[in-house]
């Protein structure tokens, strides 16, 4: 079996050459298993359909998912509203983690800023999915509301080095989560691709497929981190 597993793509738009370079990467994809581990998405929101400018990676996914690819979505910080009604029209599943056995290994996957737990972080988190700020992205409509997402997300491109305490705060996470029985923790949102192995397991951060480039793959077993999508 082989299971692909890539996050923070940060798809942002027709124009964006990220998307072109994602959905090749699906057309192109030898799987059984593709989980996508958040923030697949800059910036979008549970309105009615799709919004334009991602039109084509959502029609990618479901040409994977016809060609009998089983296709999971995880919720980033980015893209925690798409809609589960939306997931079971293309195919896919959307979750908040997931927990899966691939070829053996008992596997947890979450986009990674679970692990965050500052009073600034999660207060702000809180405001952007409350009710409140739901239903004035309904009234504002696709267009405007577009326009204010792209606002709050900012550049999709990461800037700077990815502070050390972010990166210790995900190990400290994964390892636990090993401690539940897992054998392998799987996550992203720092966008800096690792791979340590542990007594309890290992943990893998699959980086970021919009910049370095980089993937999980899982195959009959074997751990590997792959780059240069």
């Amino acid at each position: 079996m082989r299971a692909v597993l890539l996050s923070d793509a940060h798809v942002d738009g027709l124009d964006d050459p990220v998307q072109d370079r994602l959905v090749a990467f699906l057309e192109a994809l030898e799987a059984d298993r593709l989980v996508l581990v958040g923030d697949t998405f800059h910036r979008w929101w549970a309105l009615p359909g799709v919004f334009p400018a991602y039109v084509p990676t959502v029609d990618a996914l479901r040409r994977l998912v016809r060609r009998g690819v089983k296709v999971d979505l995880l919720l980033g910080n980015h893209d925690f509203a798409f809609r589960a009604d939306l997931a079971a029209a293309i195919g896919i599943g959307v979750h908040q983690e997931l927990a899966l056995e691939l070829d053996g290994l008992r596997v947890l996957a979450c986009h990674g800023d679970q692990a965050l737990g500052s009073r600034r972080y999660r207060s702000y988190h809180r405001v952007l999915r409350g009710r409140p700020f739901d239903l004035a992205l309904r009234v504002m409509g696709p267009a405007a509301a577009w326009a204010l997402l792209g606002r709050l997300a900012g550049s999709p491109e990461k800037e700077g080095r990815c502070p050390e305490r972010l990166l210790e705060t995900q190990r400290r996470y994964a390892q636990a989560r090993l401690a539940e029985g897992y054998d392998l923790v799987v996550m992203g949102h720092s966008h800096v691709p690792e791979h340590s192995a542990w007594p309890g397991g290992a943990y893998v951060n699959t980086g970021s497929f919009r910049d370095p480039g980089s993937w999980l793959a899982i195959d009959d077993g074997r751990i590997l981190l792959e780059a240069g999508s």
